[in-house]
């Protein structure tokens, strides 16, 4: 093997040690909680909408169902293909992921069976290990999606195995097989900022005047969202984009109009109907 490969901690040339237990630990979230659902999310990322409940939930069925973001576009795919799922869309494009504890765990067990390993410990290591080899025979070696994002395989765990138990928003989708019902827009509670997020800089936003510049972006955002879509202003521009807006793009008419009860006309009216209604109450 070439001299980057994967050390006992799964650490390689471009998977540094900070990334590697972030994964770690994101495929262990559900330990020390009772919880119904699992939030994943980044440090980077900031909350902006008041209905957080109404929007990551959809609530047109018989039982709210969390609704999982994706977009066809190529980016974390060898460490899904490495696992053995049919690749379908990019799920690193929106947070929070929500999951159910127990599909966490079936996931960990997938993967002990499909490595055929004794433990989660050593199906971990083996992943590392067959991406990297992967990585290496395809020449993929250098590009983006080398790094065996989390979101990525949980997406397809989840739209594989657990399909009916969430609610698909998957941009573009398509193009990739997905049948139609799953391709149309929701909204995003939450946007996800960039910085530094390796951790080898000692600032997690590197420079003051980046973490500055975050700030001031964050309150912008939050501050939006407290507005609303029923003020017109600047705030509500920046709001209407930030609700349609996922890590790899924007939905848009032209990308739901063959969604005929779900479009995202329709999603903003509602939107702003719930800001109408909170500000009459806060002035009552």
């Amino acid at each position: 093997p070439p001299a980057w490969a994967p050390d006992k901690q799964g650490s390689s040339w471009m998977y540094n040690r900070q990334l590697t237990r972030a994964v770690w630990h994101m495929f262990h979230a559900d330990n020390n909680s009772k919880a119904d659902f699992i939030a994943i999310l980044d440090p980077d990322v900031v909350f902006f909408s008041p209905y957080i409940p109404e929007l990551l939930f959809d609530w047109s069925g018989p039982s709210p169902r969390p609704v999982q973001f994706g977009r066809v576009a190529p980016v974390f795919v060898a460490c899904v293909i490495s696992l053995g799922f049919d690749w379908i869309a990019e799920f690193m494009y929106a947070f929070p992921m929500l999951v159910r504890p127990t599909h966490l765990r079936d996931l960990r067990r997938y993967m002990v069976q499909y490595t055929q390993s004794e433990n989660f410990e050593d199906a971990f290591q083996k992943m590392m290990q067959v991406l990297n080899h992967d990585l290496y025979t395809l020449g993929w070696v250098g590009q983006v999606n080398t790094v065996p994002s989390f979101t990525s395989i949980l997406g397809h765990w989840l739209f594989h195995k657990h399909r009916s138990d969430y609610f698909w928003s998957i941009k573009d989708g398509l193009y990739s097989g997905v049948h139609s019902v799953h391709t149309c827009p929701s909204l995003h509670v939450a946007a996800h900022y960039g910085g530094d997020r390796s951790g080898e800089k000692g600032e997690r936003l590197g420079k003051r005047r980046q973490a500055l510049e975050y700030r001031v972006k964050a309150a912008r955002m939050m501050l939006a969202g407290e507005v609303g879509l029923s003020t017109p202003g600047a705030e509500r521009d920046l709001l209407t984009r930030e609700l349609a807006t996922g890590d790899m793009g924007v939905w848009t008419d032209n990308s739901s109009r063959h969604c005929r009860h779900r479009n995202l006309k329709s999603l903003l009216e509602t939107y702003s109907a719930w800001d109408s209604a909170r500000h009459a109450a806060q002035q009552a």
